[in-house]
């Protein structure tokens, strides 16, 4: 009977374990996304203060 207990037991923390590994890739795959994101507005910004930088410089 405890055998019974403790393979089912095992069985059941082996299904969470599963469970919280496929959530954790999910989790980084949106944090890789996220990060690309915001790199990619960083981009945007600084493309954006570069060109404003440039007019600053051409009306001097």
């Amino acid at each position: 009977e405890d055998e019974e207990f403790n393979k089912y037991r095992e069985e059941s923390v082996n299904n969470e374990l599963e469970k919280v590994d496929k959530m954790s890739k999910r989790l980084r795959v949106k944090y890789i996304e996220l990060d690309q994101d915001n790199l990619n507005e960083d981009q945007e910004e600084g493309k954006k203060e570069s060109e404003d930088n440039n007019k600053y410089i051409d009306n001097d």
